[in-house]
């Protein structure tokens, strides 16, 4: 390991090993510097996250409350990067995917921007990104444009469930064929 000498011209004394037993600061390791840096940085990350225990909000799970009229926490972030026939969906989430309703409420009741962060009536903000969706013979379309994503509730006819969307068009509720690729976020009762 390399060694590294550190010399004071001016006042040698100090920094002595009387006032330091345990130290001799005239020869400190690349390694001894890069662990008092590192235990400096982690105690300013505990103490930032100390005074800020929002940041902790394991009581959510990476849910955040949007101050809907409903209570729905909705979580901060999409369910993998990838798209579910709402079959799939349905099987893995089931009544952690939100409803008709609860999808109607977030887009009639938040200020949705153009980069899609979704801003609560109580200021707090997801973002949904706008990942498209897969038709049923597995093609891909409107990455980067639009995004949708499945509730929880199906249509009474031809195998459909309703999704919302968004794009630089508005957004809204649909219908989709169950075999189509769409997004999933869930949610969970306050």
């Amino acid at each position: 390991m390399n060694s590294y000498h550190i010399e004071n011209t001016e006042d040698t004394e100090s920094l002595d090993n009387e006032q330091f037993p345990l130290l001799n600061w005239k020869y400190i390791t690349l390694g001894t510097l890069c662990l008092i840096v590192t235990f400096f940085v982690g105690y300013y990350i505990g103490w930032y996250v100390a005074n800020n225990p929002s940041l902790l909000n394991s009581e959510n799970d990476g849910y955040v409350d949007l101050g809907l009229p409903s209570g729905t926490l909705w979580k901060n972030q999409n369910e993998d990067d990838m798209y579910y026939s709402w079959d799939q969906a349905m099987n893995l989430y089931g009544d952690n995917m939100p409803t008709k309703e609860q999808c109607e409420e977030l887009l009639e009741q938040c200020t949705w921007t153009m980069k899609y962060e979704v801003q609560g009536p109580n200021g707090n903000i997801i973002t949904f990104p706008a990942s498209g969706y897969r038709y049923c013979n597995g093609d891909v379309d409107h990455v980067g444009t639009s995004g949708f994503y499945w509730t929880s509730t199906s249509v009474d006819y031809f195998d459909n469930a309703y999704r919302y969307y968004f794009n630089s068009n508005g957004k809204g509720i649909s219908e989709n064929k169950y075999c189509g690729g769409q997004s999933v976020r869930l949610v969970k009762d306050y």
